[in-house]
This record gives C-alpha cells, sequence and structure tokens, in this order.
C-alpha cells in the first residue's frame, strides 16, 4: 500500500489560493492565470477575479510559492500569502486589513472625486443658457480655468490609481482597463487644459471637456467601489 502511494505523485500535490493585489479586469485575472500556469511545477491555475485570489495546485518538489510570486510580479502583480497554508489564521487577518485599508482608499478617492465632479458638471452645463451668462461674472477663459482647477483634484489624488496602473501595465507590454481609462481622461483632460492655458491658439472661443474627463473618473470609481463593497 504504501509503494502504491508513492507511486502516485498527485498525493504529493499541493493546493493553496493566493490573495491577488491589483487585478482590476477581466484581462488583470487571465494574465495572472497565464503567469502561473508557465510556471515549471505548476498543473493547474484558476483566477477569480470577484475574489481576488488564485488557487493553484502544484508539486511542492519542483516548485512554491517564492517562484509563484515572482512570476506574478513579473506580470506586473502581487501574489501575497496564501490564506489555506499552515498560517492560515494569520494569513486570513493581513489578507482582511489590506483589503479593508484599500476599500477605505478607494472610498476616500471616490468620495472626493464626486465632490468636485459635481460643480464641474454644473459649471460645464449652465453657460448653454442665456440667463446664466447674463449672470455669471467670469468671462469664457476664466471660466474655463475655474474648471480646470476643479477638475484637477478629480484627475490626479483620486484618479491617480488609472495611471499609476497604467504606466505599470505599459511597463510590462500590456494593457488593461486602466489603460483605457488613462488615455481617454487624460486626453480630454490634457487638450482642455492646453486650450485654457493656451487660448490663443485658435482665437476664438473654444470647446472643452472638463466634465467628460470628471465624470469618467468619478463614474469607474463608483463601480469600483461598489465592487469592493460587495466582494
Amino acid at each position: 500500500m504504501a509503494d502504491e502511494m508513492s507511486e502516485n505523485p498527485a498525493i504529493d500535490n499541493e493546493t493553496l489560493v493566493f490573495p491577488i493585489e491589483g487585478m482590476t479586469c477581466a484581462s488583470c485575472a487571465m494574465r495572472v492565470e497565464r503567469a502561473l500556469q508557465r510556471v515549471s511545477g505548476v498543473l493547474s491555475a484558476e483566477v477569480n477575479l470577484a475574489t481576488q485570489k488564485a488557487t493553484v495546485t502544484f508539486d511542492p518538489a519542483r516548485t512554491g510559492a517564492a517562484e509563484l510570486a515572482e512570476a506574478v510580479s513579473a506580470a506586473g502583480y502581487r501574489l501575497h500569502e496564501p490564506v489555506n497554508s499552515r498560517r492560515a489564521p494569520l494569513a486570513r487577518t493581513e489578507t482582511e486589513d489590506r483589503e479593508h485599508a484599500a476599500y477605505h482608499s478607494l472610498r476616500r478617492d471616490t468620495l472626493l472625486a464626486a465632490a468636485f465632479t459635481l460643480p464641474v458638471v454644473v459649471l460645464g452645463m449652465l453657460p448653454m443658457f442665456p440667463a446664466f451668462r447674463a449672470w455669471w461674472p467670469l468671462d469664457p477663459a476664466r471660466h474655463n480655468l475655474l474648471l480646470l482647477i476643479l477638475t484637477a483634484p478629480v484627475m490626479f489624488p483620486a484618479g491617480r490609481r488609472f495611471f499609476t496602473a497604467a504606466w505599470k501595465a505599459a511597463r510590462h507590454r500590456t494593457a488593461d482597463m486602466n489603460t483605457l481609462v488613462a488615455v481617454g481622461t487624460a486626453s480630454a483632460f490634457g487638450y482642455s487644459a492646453f486650450l485654457t492655458l493656451r487660448p490663443e491658439t485658435y482665437g476664438a472661443p473654444v470647446e472643452v471637456y472638463f466634465d467628460t474627463a470628471a465624470v469618467i473618473v468619478t463614474l469607474v470609481l463608483v463601480g469600483r467601489l461598489l465592487e469592493s463593497r460587495a466582494r
């Protein structure tokens, strides 16, 4: 019986569940899964975007957590201590603390973005009404400058996570949802900021898109906050 057990390699395999940090879309999950599957000694790897965890079955004689973490890091993400190892109680506490801190950071950024996006949207729409233009004391150039000042906190303190993640993905020669958000909002904000600071470029009133950039950042943050809270 002992000989039969020693001849069965499946008995020596180990299955661990690792929290993954940095995933934001299905493309991220697929990238992490492929990175894990390419590690020598890994028999199977499944990544769940909703739970932010990877279930990996591997041969401990050929690979281990250090090699798995290195592969995930090379893909642009971070693998943490497994939640079903011998250190399970401590690992679960660390994971919960990390997720708790990430949730509150996301919540803070979302509230900040929403607080500045609301006046940006209102001030972006009201000039369409002649009664508002007759009452509003700012000329179009100063009005656009005010929109620029109000949108900046939405783009950078609140929306910095998109640009950080997009840059990280670019360094690994990949792109994901963060890249889409970063490129779209940066284009709208950069174009509008240029025309606001250099109005003589066209010599006529120009359309700015500060409200577009602010709304996109805020809506994506709200979506991620709801997803994080549900998770």
